[in-house]
């Protein structure tokens, strides 16, 4: 039961599942309503086990929540949104429902944290349903992109590019490829690799080539690179094996399949994001504004004013992203929240690889260490990720990680001091 409520909860965060439209609001999704659920479950539990709702070693995680809880009602206060803004008809994911999914980010900490903290789980279990879900869902979308068809229950990035060229970028692929990847080499660690990891890893590999995403590739690559230095160092030598060879398969490959213009794609950063992407390069420079503007506190949720002689400048695109943020978690949460928000994203992301390292490396520690393994690579991929696309600040995955670490983390301490005595 505990492992099934888990996995829903995982699948909720790490994937936009909805039913659809709920009146006004688009794409209403499963988080939206689980995450209230299963935050009351977890602490209706806590008060009859006595158990304690602030664990003593996460309070770096509890500050930076703290800042961005504030800082969400200083800017509601300052610009408060209603109307059809309120329920984001016009947008997915503006006014106070963007608000709204900072509040849902703190309550899916905080069920993470507890979980992890207080309850057992098989880990590889649970990593194994990931991966062959994850890989299952890459496949269905790689499918219904050249069988031109939709997966239901399935929307955001999952609905992006139409059609069936080889040549353009499939939405939805990276979502899957990332959580199967990281869990692949979390559940073969310490393992020795077979031919189901070979299958799987060449699945995921194949779905960020279709997906066409530079930072999730440069992601990969760091996150990766960083495992293999700083904790596998033994089995360094299958990487280097598996790379040469996938080498050799592509330019074999590349003779008799028309397909190499993605790979080139994804290779070429000549003349930067001003070149490459002039429409997010854009929105970069109007989020340094807006910050330069509001360094404290950002500008908050809502509707950008720009003067007439601004507008005829200002593509729709760039207008879209400066309401809510996004394609860009760094510089988009330096906007909506300024300092503040930036140390929360800060402190989220780097305190959850420096919890997972540490928990990895020492030896003492023996629970859940898979799943420090998977956090670790997976906030290392979405690190360079976040440089190009996302809010950061209502990016649950964030969340989920942190309370995780946070959670394993106190419970080894636990353990450690039990045996101790």
């Amino acid at each position: 039961m505990k492992l099934l409520l888990i996995i829903i909860f995982t699948l909720a965060v790490f994937l936009p599942l909805s039913f659809g439209d709920l009146g006004p609001i688009k794409e209403f999704r499963w988080i939206e309503w689980m995450a209230p659920i299963i935050f009351l479950i977890l602490l209706v539990s806590l008060f009859f086990g006595g158990k304690s709702y602030f664990p003593s070693n996460a309070t770096l995680f509890y500050t930076a929540l703290f800042v961005i809880s504030v800082w969400s009602i200083v800017n509601y206060i300052r610009n408060p949104v209603s109307g059809q803004v309120l329920s984001g008809a016009k947008a997915t994911e503006v006014g106070l429902r963007a608000y709204y999914w900072v509040f849902i980010g703190v309550l899916t900490f905080f069920s993470s944290l507890w979980f992890f903290r207080y309850k057992k789980i098989n880990e590889k279990g649970w990593l194994l349903f990931i991966i062959i879900f994850s890989l299952s869902i890459g496949l269905l979308r790689l499918l219904s992109y050249f069988g031109d068809f939709t997966i239901p229950y399935l929307y955001g990035t999952f609905r992006y590019g139409g059609g069936s060229s080889l040549y353009h970028r499939i939405g939805g692929l990276s979502d899957a490829a990332i959580p199967a990847l990281a869990a692949l080499f979390a559940y073969y660690y310490r393992r020795k690799w077979n031919v189901y990891f070979v299958v799987g890893l060449a699945i995921c590999l194949t779905l960020l080539f279709f997906s066409g995403g530079r930072a999730s590739f440069f992601g990969v690559l760091l996150g990766l690179t960083l495992y293999f230095l700083l904790i596998e160092r033994k089995a360094l030598g299958g990487p280097l094996l598996a790379i040469l060879v996938l080498l050799i398969l592509y330019f074999f490959v590349a003779l008799y399949v028309p397909i190499p213009s993605q790979l080139e794609r994804i290779f070429d950063v000549s003349g930067g994001v001003e070149e490459q992407d002039v429409y997010r390069f854009r929105t970069f420079q109007h989020y340094w504004s807006i910050f330069k503007q509001n360094p404290v506190f950002g500008k908050g949720i809502g509707y950008y004013q720009v003067s007439m002689r601004e507008r005829g400048n200002i593509s729709e695109f760039v207008l879209r992203q400066l309401v809510a943020g996004g394609h860009g978690a760094y510089y988009s949460t330096l906007a909506m929240f300024g300092i503040g928000g930036m140390f929360f994203l800060l402190t989220m992301l780097l305190a959850s690889i420096h919890c997972s390292y540490r928990a990895i490396k020492n030896p003492h520690n023996q629970l859940y260490k898979r799943l420090m393994v998977f956090a670790f690579i997976y906030l290392l991929i979405l690190s360079v990720e976040f440089y190009a696309g996302g809010k950061g600040y209502s990016h649950l995955p964030l969340y989920f990680l942190a309370g995780m670490t946070a959670g394993i983390a106190g419970a080894n301490k636990e353990t450690i001091g039990r045996i101790a005595r």
